[in-house]
């Protein structure tokens, strides 16, 4: 389950730095009760593209 520990079932994880992998991206976590650690994955859907300024020829 999203930000609960799966050994202990504990809500007291810590978060280190996203990281990409093609369309998903993940949260590597340490458990700071039981020292269990993981990755928590999320997958990348497209909404939409936006364009920054006008221009070009």
């Amino acid at each position: 389950m999203e930000g609960q520990c799966p050994k202990c079932k504990n809500w007291n994880l810590d978060y280190d730095e996203m990281e990409i992998e093609g369309n998903s991206v993940y949260y590597p976590w340490t458990c700071e009760d039981c020292g269990a650690s993981g990755k928590e994955w999320y997958d990348l859907e497209f909404s939409e593209q936006e364009l920054d300024e006008e221009g070009g020829e």
